[in-house]
């Protein structure tokens, strides 16, 4: 009894049960963890005062630590467990559970004849640290997936960069085709006002001609007309 309520208040989080898994007390450190009080666990079986969560989808709390006593009980040896999710209800919101996660080991304590006289569980409350490495972890991957979503970004933009080049020296071998042809047209239409200038000169000349001619004939038909008059 001296041994069990020193272990009430040792600076550990201790559960003592019995053989039969009926808890006999626990440290107070234990019951602040849990969210608990003495009087409310003591003399009931580990698993009915701590159930799985109903809610959380293969709770395998109980399968574990149960797995975990039963080889103590079998060896009567000290049993060290794994990191264990481990949810514990809260007395405050009836139905509903604080997440836990724990770092488990039980240990027996015997009598003189070699008997276990009751198992003592040292629960190490790790929650904290579980779930700030799974934020960091969470946080890695995150940076990680935006650092693949930069690169991709980087080379899409880098396959536009070289689309976009390639489309300027498109429009630059167009327009400097462009530019050739009105060019040559400029040239053709600029020879071509050339000769109809000199058609021009020449349809003056001609016309210059012509006038000529008709005066000259206009006179000759006066003087012939003249003549057959007398």
């Amino acid at each position: 009894a001296e041994t069990l309520a020193a272990l009430e208040t040792a600076p550990n989080m201790y559960l003592v049960l019995s053989p039969e898994l009926y808890i006999l007390t626990a440290s107070d450190l234990y019951l602040e963890a849990t969210k608990t009080t003495r009087e409310a666990i003591a003399g009931k079986h580990i698993f009915e005062a701590f159930p799985d969560n109903p809610d959380l989808p293969g709770a395998d709390g109980v399968q574990n630590i149960n797995a975990s006593l039963q080889e103590v009980l079998r060896t009567k040896k000290l049993h060290r467990m794994p990191v264990q999710r481990y949810d514990v209800p809260d007395i405050e919101r009836t139905g509903k559970f604080i997440q836990r996660y724990w770092d488990p080991s039980h240990t027996p304590v015997m009598d003189k004849d070699g008997n276990i006289s009751y198992i003592i569980q040292l629960a190490t409350n790790v929650t904290d640290k579980i779930l700030a490495e799974r934020a960091l972890l969470k946080s890695y991957e995150e940076q990680l997936k935006t650092t693949e979503e930069i690169k991709a970004l980087n080379s899409e933009l880098l396959e536009a960069n070289t689309e976009l080049r390639e489309t300027q020296n498109q429009l630059r071998s167009l327009n400097t085709n462009l530019e050739q042809r009105v060019r040559k047209r400029t040239e053709e239409l600029a020879q071509a006002n050339e000769e109809q200038a000199a058609i021009n000169e020449e349809m003056v000349v001609t016309n210059e001609e012509l006038t000529e001619i008709h005066q000259h004939l206009e006179q000759s038909n006066r003087e012939l007309a003249a003549s057959e008059s007398s």
